[in-house]
């Protein structure tokens, strides 16, 4: 199977974010996401233009920041998952989009390392500092500016 994803690659992320936003999403847009996961372009684009004119009779003057919550909500307690079965898989993608966890996973292993290694010999404020210096070991410093702080 080719390797659909590159490291780092946000395109189809915030592709599925603005089409789940936009009343209208881009040709472009609908491309990108029927493409990666193998839909049909017209088809998306009709349940979408459907489903957002539903949507819209009922949650007319819904804000930016909970409109994909509402859109959400909406599917789940009309039981329409069946009727737009494309909208329903891409929602599902998007929600579940694996994440990179190692920089949180690394930063809880050094704190443990930490805490074991001077377990009561200091307070928080400098095992939070350590815990910063540990996970940030890889950051250049410029010294002249420290200095001049």
């Amino acid at each position: 199977m080719e390797n659909r994803f590159k490291e780092n690659q946000m395109d189809i992320i915030s592709g599925l974010s603005e089409m789940f936003m936009s009343e209208e999403p881009t040709e472009d847009l609908l491309k990108l996401v029927s493409d990666t996961y193998n839909f049909n372009t017209h088809d998306l684009k009709t349940e979408l233009e459907i489903f957002n004119r539903m949507f819209n009779q009922k949650y007319d003057n819904t804000s930016v920041s909970e409109k994909l919550e509402a859109k959400i909500d909406y599917i789940r307690q009309n039981d329409i998952q069946k009727g737009f079965p494309l909208i329903t898989e891409s929602l599902k993608i998007f929600l579940t989009i694996p994440t990179n966890t190692a920089s949180c996973e690394r930063s809880f292993s050094c704190l443990k390392r930490l805490k074991t290694y001077l377990r009561t010999t200091m307070g928080q404020e400098r095992l939070s500092s350590l815990a910063n210096l540990q996970i940030e070991k890889n950051y250049c410093i410029d010294f002249d500016q420290v200095i001049d702080e």
